[in-house]
């Protein structure tokens, strides 16, 4: 492959991981503007407040796997070793996503407690936190991409 086909493929590559973090920007936008409709100002600083703890708590059960992945596969991307190391990250990604959603389960209490100064929204921790496992599904497929 020449250098200018080389270029020509990083920049292509790259628009597509662009356009896609656009679509996601837009996305959240509507999400948020209709949320902030329905639930007013009240709701908004609730699914504020399960959104942070959702994004710190994804941060702490994944042990920057993620990160690591990308670098380990592009290292082995023309070996035979390739398969391997993306078959190991899948099956990092599962138990990392399942991890998190224990940890959020035991724990739901004490981060209700936490965030919120009562045990209240307890069952919302719960629910909310099965979005560690997709998120988790989500980042390893992302990083198999990258």
């Amino acid at each position: 492959m020449t250098d200018k086909e080389l270029y020509k493929n990083t920049i292509k590559t790259n628009s597509v991981f662009g356009g896609i973090k656009i679509f996601q920007l837009i996305i959240v936008l509507a999400r948020t503007k209709i949320v902030a409709l329905i639930l007013g100002p009240n709701g908004m600083g609730i699914q504020s407040l399960l959104v942070s703890s959702l994004s710190t708590l994804n941060q702490f059960t994944s042990f920057g796997i993620f990160q690591s992945s990308v670098r380990d596969i592009s290292q082995n991307k023309n070996t035979e070793n390739s398969q391997t190391v993306i078959n190991v990250l899948n099956t990092l990604v599962l138990i990392v996503g399942v991890f998190g959603f224990i940890v959020c389960l035991f724990f739901s209490g004490l981060l209700s407690n936490l965030v919120f100064g009562n045990s209240d929204f307890r069952i919302c921790f719960i629910v909310i936190y099965c979005a560690i496992f997709f998120e988790s599904l989500s980042n390893g497929n992302i990083a198999d991409l990258q």
